[in-house]
């Protein structure tokens, strides 16, 4: 099972930058490395506890580290990524032409993960914007994007949870916005533990990152005891979180 994000690095993504940062003795000899490791760890930091300092003036700088993120990082990280920004492109509309303009499409999957936020986002600015952005791919690739236009997008508040790579767009939605609805919807897949087959994996799953950002956001620590009162059914299954 892929692990669910631990907010402490954000992202199995920057779990995987860690475990792969050089010593310091290769810094010297691997600047190139460096630097990108030191954008993954940027746009961790940034993302991580974004709701508790919002800061859109560097949204644009953080679609940028994403892009310049090595390739064999990005598959991890990509769907959370583009739920956070689109979290933010629904709420900031007329600041989206702007971080467009600033961002650089180093790779194709670039591009693609920029729409996915422009389309989650659902306003008119960002589906004018998605059509900017898909003029850049091709083939089969852009009519596909393209053809999101006239779809009607994921709404992160309803959407079914499916798979980890969803825990891991409601976390990052939260991030990005304090909303407590994304945590409760974590919350709500709890009692799959009792379930079969894949649900059991994430039901796990669920209970892993609540247990994870208890420790690191008062907030999930306070909407997890709110929840407890509402659902006494969840208690089984967060008894070995200090939630007193």
């Amino acid at each position: 099972m892929r692990a669910v994000m631990n907010l402490k690095f954000f992202l199995s993504l920057f779990l995987l930058t860690f475990s792969l940062l050089p010593s310091s003795s290769c810094l010297g000899a691997d600047k190139k490395s460096a630097a990108i490791s030191q954008k993954a760890m940027d746009l961790s930091n940034f993302m991580s506890h974004y709701y508790q300092k919002p800061t859109p003036s560097l949204v644009g700088k953080a679609m940028r580290d994403f892009s310049d993120l090595d390739a064999s990082l990005k598959p991890n990280a990509s769907a959370p990524f583009a739920a956070f920004l689109g979290v933010l492109m629904s709420k900031h509309p007329e600041k989206v032409p702007g971080w467009i303009k600033e961002m650089t499409f180093k790779e194709q999957t670039d591009r693609g993960v920029i729409c996915y936020a422009l389309w989650i986002a659902n306003n008119n600015v960002c589906r004018e914007q998605l059509k900017v952005v898909a003029q850049g791919m091709e083939g089969k690739r852009k009519e596909a994007i393209l053809a999101l236009v006239d779809k009607k997008p994921d709404n992160l508040k309803t959407m079914p949870i499916r798979t980890p790579a969803d825990l891991d767009k409601l976390w990052s939605a939260f991030v990005a916005s304090g909303d407590r609805i994304y945590v409760e919807r974590v919350m709500s897949v709890l009692p799959e533990i009792n379930g079969s087959g894949e649900r059991i994996i994430m039901g796990g799953a669920a209970q892993w990152s609540l247990s994870a950002n208890v420790k690191q956001h008062a907030l999930v620590k306070q909407i997890c005891i709110d929840e407890l009162k509402k659902h006494p059914e969840y208690k089984p299954f967060l008894k070995d979180l200090k939630l007193n």
